[in-house]
């Protein structure tokens, strides 16, 4: 389904991190679109990739290429490594 742009401002945003959800993609956006419908502010949604392996960044990009409401970011692996904590040593004993 193609929406039509809209210049109406932005009512609501919701962002929602992805993690390998390629199978919940789909679904996700449907529920979205539905829940988002029963409202009258116009909404988007960020879908930020969180550096998934799967295919979930190509589905975000169709998804945002059919529905301007969708937005997808991609967050570099760069940003990952250094925002992410390290993992504490186990310790023996």
């Amino acid at each position: 389904m193609l929406v039509a742009p809209t210049n109406a401002p932005i009512g609501i945003t919701v962002v929602i991190p992805i993690y390998n959800e390629e199978d919940n993609i789909p679904i996700l956006y449907e529920r979205l679109r539905a829940a988002l419908a029963r409202n009258e502010r116009t909404w988007e949604a960020v879908l930020v990739n969180d550096g998934s392996t799967d295919h979930s960044a190509s589905l975000l990009d169709e998804y945002a290429a059919r529905d301007p409401r969708i937005n997808h970011a991609r967050v570099l692996q760069a940003a990952l490594s250094r925002h992410r904590a390290p993992t504490p040593p186990t310790r023996r004993g």
